[in-house]
């Protein structure tokens, strides 16, 4: 049974979620101490996920709710090269805006 396009795209982000929600949890449940990891890698592990579920998250919403996919631009760099640029600029705002959110947030 084939998957259709929309589901895959809900799969994804689904399973970055997860990874996401249980990534916060180890690191703010205290298991990390547990497990001997020093505070210093702990900052830094939390950085890192804060950066990359910001980073995923404003993807798919460039990707997926802005429907903004710069490879799908007609003619390409050839015909439309201020579009192309302009869609890239946009997805790169979004990009920045969910990172910098989420890494405020906290």
């Amino acid at each position: 049974m084939a998957i259709s396009v929309r589901d895959r795209a809900i799969l994804r982000g689904t399973g970055w979620l997860l990874i996401a929600f249980a990534g916060a949890f180890v690191i703010g449940s205290g298991l990390l101490d547990a497990w001997g990891v020093n505070e210093y890698t702990q900052r830094w592990l939390g950085g890192c996920l804060k950066v990359g579920t910001g980073a995923w998250g404003g993807y798919r919403i460039s990707r997926d709710v802005a429907r903004i996919d710069p490879s799908m631009v007609p003619g390409g760099l050839t015909d439309n090269a201020r579009g192309y640029a302009l869609m890239h600029l946009a997805r790169a705002i979004i990009i920045g805006s969910c990172i910098l959110a989420v890494c405020l947030a906290v």
